[in-house]
């Protein structure tokens, strides 16, 4: 028995026969063979939530009204589906259309036996055979393939079957086309292929399956990203080691100057990052930003990605488009383990980053105790000032750190240094309500 719900909940008619309820028109679709739910071309019968079952028993019906002449159109649009959940556009459907979707296989070969014409598209362009792959009904597929159906079909944006396939992980699907040839490289108008759309999701036998048939791991898509760049981001280290071992260039960057190194440093991936380096990859190549795979492993604190990339000669004192190098960024961090393996490099402990502030002004800022002591038995300026004038004391003094304000002291820091504003270490505490470092100042003075 069919379930009548709500008509707006799953039924949108282009027209109903006056006294005739949504519901109405799906029973005599599923149940009546008079024929008449299929009668006027304007009336398209919307499935989007009715069961399998039931679409059986409409397109059961469908078939017998064909097949006694009560319809001779075997390649009219009946029915109507919703893009997705997500999506409320409406998409037209042959009888062929629906099954191949609905993976109702016995009815997809009847409708193969009337010779139903396989190059009918809907408004986007999807076909029987697109739609089969789509939904991973490979049976289908290879029913219509035997049929005449074009393997390399593309919708109005160039999705194939292979991508469709591809990008929903059926590896059924994606090995009964190769085997049929498929062209592995042929990309969407946004520059998609199903190589870059399988190493996006994680799918290592389908890129498997992919590259040993001929697919081209150097493909870009229109933003520039390459299916290792795509592997990389998302840490599919398994698809990244096959994508490398099938001559994938680690050092393409997309759009935005992002190489699958600069992804895989800024994720944490250490051991792709190894990967990477061992096969090439460039560990100076800088995003848009200037923003390299160094600069990111020393923010982020990845000590372990920091001294694989200084092994392979990463550039210590490299800045980025604020000017800051990757002690800057490890310095206002807080990363000591990092800061000590920078410096042990030789790396510039005074270079002046963002607005001029060095290592030891951003550490001192922050309150960083351990990387001021450091820095300060390492030599650094503890008089050097910024772009503004202020020194590693102001700032201290101006966030109230007492201790960092002591021990830049003991350190001959200069408290009658004044900014460009003309004040002191001293008058910054006060300004700031730090009446416990101001006395700190005062008293040394």
């Amino acid at each position: 028995m069919l379930l009548c719900i709500p008509a707006a909940a799953i039924l949108v008619l282009s027209s109903l026969v006056p006294g005739q309820t949504a519901c109405n028109v799906l029973k005599k679709a599923a149940d009546d063979p008079d024929c008449q739910a299929f009668a006027s071309p304007g009336q398209l019968i919307d499935v989007s939530e009715t069961p399998t079952s039931t679409k059986e028993k409409m397109l059961k019906n469908l078939l017998a009204c064909i097949t006694a002449k009560k319809l001779t159109d075997k390649n009219r649009f009946y029915f109507k589906i919703r893009f997705s959940k997500e999506d409320s556009r409406l998409m037209e459907r042959t009888g062929l259309m629906l099954a191949a979707e609905a993976g109702l296989n016995n009815i997809a070969k009847d409708f193969l036996h009337l010779q139903s014409d396989l190059d009918i598209r809907d408004y986007y362009g999807f076909t029987a055979t697109i739609l089969a792959a789509k939904n991973g009904n490979v049976d289908i597929l290879d029913l219509i393939l035997d049929a005449g159906g074009d393997m390399n079909d593309k919708t109005n944006i160039g999705n194939t079957a292979l991508m469709f396939a591809a990008k929903n992980g059926y590896a059924h699907v994606v090995a009964s086309l190769l085997q049929r040839h498929a062209d592995t490289n042929l990309q969407r108008k946004s520059g998609w292929t199903a190589l870059i759309d399988a190493a996006r999701r994680g799918y290592e036998s389908i890129v498997n399956a992919l590259l040993k048939h001929g697919a081209k791991p150097n493909l870009q898509n229109d933003e520039g990203w390459t299916a290792l760049k795509q592997a990389a981001s998302k840490n599919h280290s398994g698809i990244v080691t096959s994508l490398l071992n099938s001559g994938a260039d680690p050092n393409i960057q997309n759009k935005g100057g992002w190489a699958p190194l600069i992804d895989a440093s800024w994720g944490g991936y250490g051991s792709i990052v190894n990967n990477l380096l061992k096969h090439g990859a460039n560990p100076d190549l800088h995003n848009y930003q200037g923003w390299t795979a160094l600069l990111y492993a020393a923010d982020k604190n990845y000590p372990g990605i920091l001294f694989s990339l200084l092994k392979y000669g990463a550039d210590v004192n490299y800045q980025n488009n604020d000017n800051n190098t990757a002690l800057n960024r490890a310095a206002n961090g807080g990363h000591i383990k990092v800061v000590l393996m920078l410096v042990a490099r030789d790396a510039d402990i005074n270079h002046r980053g963002y607005k001029a502030k060095s290592p030891l002004a951003m550490a001192a800022w922050k309150g960083h105790q351990k990387i001021v002591s450091y820095l300060l038995h390492q030599n650094a300026d503890v008089n050097q000032q910024d772009e503004y004038g202020w020194t590693p004391l102001m700032r201290a003094a101006s966030n109230g750190n007492s201790k960092i304000v002591s021990m830049l002291l003991r350190n001959n820091a200069d408290q009658t240094i004044k900014s460009h504003s003309g004040k002191t270490a001293e008058q910054r505490a006060l300004e700031k309500g730090h009446s416990g470092v101001a006395h700190i100042l005062n008293k040394k003075g």
